[in-house]
């Protein structure tokens, strides 16, 4: 009885294991689809591309601003990637468009956010606003962020699958084997394999929601703007946001308002010219 019962759990184990996996792989899939927004042609400036973002070794930012004109500041592909908002980010911060530079190094980051350049790079543009608000997120959440990133997601896909083959082979094994030792074996080596595969698959899914997350972020443009209690420009004034501060966006635009939700809780009504989604619809 007990080795049935014994039997029986790690079944349970093996087939949890196997949804938890390919609810994983689905949408760690959608998450590898070209990014369809890139489309978008970020405003155009043209200060000397020479220059590089300060307040790191000169050695980190010499780059070349391949695929970008400084004139146009148009790519020379139809399908703008990482480097090339980051590119366009530092372009707009020498210019003082910390704005600009921001939504750009959201963008870059979107696109890939293991980039440590751009995240360097738009920390030390938001330490620069005037409103300087932070994501929200907890030490334990940048932990886990820094984790998630450590290898890409071209990688850890291919790694989850493999680590449920690996546990499916050990309970096939266990099932198999007759010997009490060797049962013994595969029963942990299998156990074992199932919690990597689950912490591999709590990885792709945080890469997922990070994805998820960026349809609904938006930064201010505008240099400062008034945030409203209701959508109109004659109701009262619930606060001041300048450029460069990052919003969530709730709810769809109504007449030209959008609703928004800063991480501190407060919410109200901004000018939809006045700001731009990382990712736009």
């Amino acid at each position: 009885n007990k080795t049935v019962h014994t039997m029986r759990s790690f079944l349970i184990f093996l087939i949890t294991a196997c949804s938890f996996t390919l609810y994983g792989e689905a949408r760690a899939a959608e998450s590898l689809v070209a990014f369809d927004e890139t489309q978008v042609t970020p405003q155009t400036v043209s200060p000397d591309t020479s220059e590089r973002v300060t307040g790191k070794p000169q050695s980190s930012y010499t780059r070349n601003l391949s695929g970008v004109s400084p004139d146009t500041s148009k790519a020379d592909t139809e399908t703008p990637h990482s480097e090339y908002y980051y590119n366009l980010g530092n372009i707009s911060y020498n210019s003082g468009d910390l704005g600009r530079a921001i939504l750009c190094y959201e963008r870059s980051l979107h696109l890939d956010p293991r980039n440590r350049d751009a995240r360097h790079n738009r920390d030390l543009a938001i330490r620069k606003t005037v409103d300087k608000i932070s994501d929200g997120k907890s030490w334990f959440a940048s932990a886990g962020e820094t984790l998630a990133y450590t290898l890409p997601l071209t990688a850890l896909v291919p790694l989850a699958l493999v680590l449920f083959v690996g546990a499916l082979v050990s309970g096939i094994f266990f099932f198999l084997t007759e010997s009490r030792g060797r049962r013994r074996l595969y029963f942990y080596l299998g156990l074992s394999l199932f919690g990597l595969c689950i912490f591999t698959n709590a990885l792709i899914l945080h890469w997922v929601y990070t994805d998820r997350a960026y349809r609904s972020i938006a930064v201010v443009l505008s240099p400062e703007v008034n945030v409203h209690i209701s959508p109109e420009a004659t109701s009262g004034v619930a606060f001041t946001l300048h450029e460069g501060a990052r919003v969530q966006l709730t709810d769809e635009p109504l007449d030209g308002w959008q609703t928004i939700t800063l991480p501190d809780g407060r919410k109200g009504w901004i000018t939809s010219s006045s700001i731009e989604a990382v990712l736009p619809h």
